[in-house]
């Protein structure tokens, strides 16, 4: 009779390594927080926390103040905007993507360990928890992407073990974080298409958009914003930022508001006219 003793010390073990490799990642992070990131952004990030705080939801979209991002995140900054200010306030903000980076970590470990064993589970939780990219986009650059990285992330596990009306919804929470994230309704509609055509279930097919549309809207509902205020928000965001690569001197004799405002390059600076994203949070 197999002794089941090695097996559960073995487990213990892996567990343990995981965890460990979770604190050290986490620790990085924290270490990282207090870099200026990008100014840019995470000041928009601050003033909009602020802005929710005295305004509310429904007062948030207003014509004349600028906003492009969809509702899902907004919630994480009002309650920011009320527990924080000033410096704890930008540290929230920066650390933001922390508790994602920790979901996404032990959420994919936990999936490896199912389907390839503990030394599986255990790289898996070291290359996200470890990874530079991941380390320098969240909590030193300030940016969100593990926050829209997450629900993305858990609609494809939830996908993949057919509980389509969960990955409808959740699939709609990444898109509501950043429009970017959407991409995972291509992927659905790609999964359901080919449950449709193999099998001839259209169940898949309306459990997913059901639940996309009945997630959206509920999110969307306490800012005023339907179906048609979200489309024109992902409309003016692809204005405002019509450049796809972050990382580049823009080429042409234009750019978006958040280049000109660091005025890393002088020629858009001079051609900028109207208030930058670095001037939103002072105008506020």
């Amino acid at each position: 009779m197999t002794n089941p003793e090695p097996t559960v010390r073995d487990d213990r073990r892996a567990r343990l390594a995981m965890a460990g490799l979770i604190t050290v990642g986490v620790a990085l992070r924290l270490l990282t927080l207090r870099a200026p990131g990008f100014p840019s952004d995470v000041g928009t990030f601050q003033a909009w926390a602020e802005h929710l705080v005295q305004v509310g939801p429904g007062g948030f979209y207003a014509p004349d103040y600028f906003s492009d991002y969809p509702p899902a995140y907004l919630y994480v900054l009002w309650l920011f905007g009320a527990l924080f200010d000033g410096e704890l306030l930008r540290l929230a903000v920066k650390a933001a993507s922390i508790p994602a980076d920790i979901a996404i970590a032990v959420g994919a470990a936990t999936g490896v360990w199912r389907h390839a064993g503990r030394g599986s589970a255990i790289l898996a939780a070291g290359l996200w928890s470890l990874s530079p990219a991941a380390i320098f986009a969240g909590p030193y650059w300030g940016q969100i992407d593990a926050v829209g990285s997450l629900p993305l992330f858990a609609a494809l596990v939830a996908a993949g073990r057919g509980r389509w009306a969960t990955a409808g919804g959740l699939a709609a929470v990444a898109a509501m974080v950043k429009p970017q994230f959407g991409i995972g309704v291509v992927v659905l509609a790609a999964a359901v298409l080919i449950e449709q055509i193999r099998y001839g279930r259209w169940q898949p097919l309306g459990r997913v958009a059901l639940a996309a549309v009945i997630t959206a809207l509920a999110l969307g509902a306490p800012f005023n914003a339907g179906p048609a205020e979200l489309i024109d928000l992902v409309k003016k965001a692809s204005e405002t930022y019509p450049s796809t690569s972050l990382f580049r001197a823009p080429t042409s004799g234009t750019c978006s508001p958040r280049w000109c405002c660091c005025s890393r390059w002088p020629r858009c600076a001079r051609a900028s006219s109207g208030p930058t994203s670095c001037s939103r949070s002072a105008s506020r």
